[in-house]
């Protein structure tokens, strides 16, 4: 029996599993770890904390399941994107890691923005905080100290990988998140590296996600109990990881996966031009990318809904139900189609895609006195299904054939319901609930060859369950969907001035 240890590590939490051949996780667990900075838009992380998380892990699963421990040949590691972890010549991190949440480089966004146009080095992708190259930037700025002793450029997964390894490379899905890379050429783009006088030493060797990226050492093994002889996949960014495990292999698959926040993806070709405020990343290769955009709230306007406006009372003994999510799917349920005439529009953090409106807000259009809390839940779900629709719409031509749902949301029945008849697309609703550990299960299957490649590794994925649009629904939410942007179109100016008041 051969076995593979797939970890997945988020901006606060991390999970790793044991997966055999077969793709049947054998025991997981899991660790948390928090932000060692977390002030006034500075959020950062130390690396050393990751590594310790990792470690214990491993001795979890050990101890849960020895036998397919021991046979453990690969490790895959999928990981939040975009943070600048700097090592020195020593190996060491070079301070903390400054995350991709973190927003004090905007200023640096919009420096590489002027000298994008100054020189004629058109930038990748939107200019923001989020990515890479204004957070190193400032660092070069307000930590020169730092910058100096820094020997390379890694990200969250190639620390890990290189404390397992000792060897130092990034995978094309983080390296084109940075800012920093040229999709036509496949490489970092060093004409604007050096454009903005960074130091072209620091930028680590590209290879593909599944390649052969080292083997653990003896210190390394060690320390975490896996075997010396397991080899390590260079790995790639938890939003790829969560494609491979939808099985988003092909141009043209779209995945929407509902968590926090709503993330619109479809696969594309490398030279394909994302519209205005689109995001491209590269996949596990150089031979295709993935354009991204996003609803900033969409399961959270569920969360903020329950916690704010309408919280489930306590039974009879006093105890809170255990799942107050699928009691407001009940509720909502009651109601017709359009929550008789209420529009609510999901906008908790700004629009996102196709909008990019931070001035937006959210709200309830066409309340009365008819209305229900029923009525007010059915119309939060709706509404994000309308501004989900509206993003996706921004990257895709007329109604896709299918489409892969993900993320908690896509656990409500009903909310899977009304996603499918809004958008008039079946929906591949995957079965898999660990998508990013599974993706990374898969990149370490392909390294080690117990897999030929991922194509045949996605074929050890669950089938996924087939939600159908309703057809008479699908009538009635077209109708309401041309109602929904026309309020935010007509509301635009008023939730400007409104975000003012706010700010004085």
């Amino acid at each position: 029996m051969k076995t593979v240890l797939a970890v997945d590590f988020g901006t606060q939490s991390a999970k790793a599993a044991i997966v055999d051949e077969t793709g049947q996780i054998l025991a997981k667990t899991k660790a948390s770890y928090g932000f060692c900075v977390n002030h006034g838009g500075f959020l950062e992380q130390n690396p050393e904390d990751w590594w310790k998380a990792l470690v214990a892990m491993s001795h979890d699963l050990q101890n849960a399941q020895l036998e397919a421990f021991s046979a453990i040949c690969a490790v895959g590691i999928s990981a939040q994107m975009h943070g600048v972890v700097g090592i020195d010549e020593n190996g060491a991190p070079v301070g903390n890691c400054i995350v991709w949440c973190d927003t004090r480089s905007t200023l640096q966004a919009e420096q590489m923005e002027t000298v994008s146009r100054e020189q004629g080095i058109p930038l990748q992708n939107p200019a923001t905080s989020a990515y890479t190259a204004p957070k190193l930037l400032w660092i070069k700025k307000h930590q020169p100290e730092s910058y100096a002793k820094m020997r390379a450029l890694l990200y969250c997964k190639d620390y890990l990988r290189f404390r397992l390894t000792g060897k130092i490379s990034t995978d094309v899905s983080d390296a084109s998140g940075s800012l920093l890379y040229d999709f036509s050429a496949g490489d970092w783009d060093w004409k604007l590296i050096r454009a903005l006088d960074l130091r072209e030493s620091l930028f680590p060797k590209i290879v593909e996600s599944s390649a052969l990226a080292g083997a653990i050492t003896r210190s390394a093994s060690e320390l975490t109990g896996i075997p010396q002889s397991a080899v390590v996949a260079a790995g790639a960014g938890d939003l790829v990881c969560s494609l491979l495990c939808n099985g988003i292999l092909h141009k043209g698959d779209i995945l929407i996966n509902l968590g926090t926040a709503g993330q619109i993806m479809t696969t594309c070709e490398p030279d394909a031009k994302p519209p205005l405020g689109v995001h491209r990343f590269q996949m596990t290769d150089r031979s295709s990318s993935f354009m991204l955009c996003s609803l900033q709230s969409a399961a959270y306007c569920l969360r903020w809904f329950l916690e704010n406006v309408c919280p489930i009372p306590p039974d009879e003994a006093g105890n809170l139900p255990p799942n107050p999510f699928a009691i407001m799917d009940e509720l909502a349920e009651k109601r017709p189609v359009g929550s008789n005439g209420l529009i609510f529009l999901p906008y908790l953090n700004g629009t996102g895609n196709p909008h990019l409106d931070d001035d937006a807000s959210a709200c309830f259009i066409g309340l009365t006195a008819a209305h229900t809390k029923d009525d007010m839940i059915r119309a939060v779900m709706e509404g994000v299904a309308y501004g989900v629709n509206d993003a996706l719409q921004s990257i895709t031509d007329g109604i896709p054939s299918s489409v892969f749902f993900s993320g908690g949301g896509s656990y409500s029945p009903l909310w899977r319901q009304i996603m499918s008849d809004v958008l008039g697309s079946p929906l591949c609703c995957s079965k898999q609930a660990e998508a990013s550990l599974m993706g990374a299960a898969m990149l370490a299957m392909t390294a080690a060859e117990v897999s030929p490649s991922l194509s045949e590794a996605a074929k050890l994925l669950p089938k996924p369950q087939i939600q159908q649009p309703i057809e008479e629904n699908r009538i009635r939410y077209l109708a309401i969907q041309a109602l929904y942007q026309s309020c935010y179109r007509q509301n635009q100016e008023i939730l400007r001035k409104l975000s003012q008041l706010r700010k004085e």
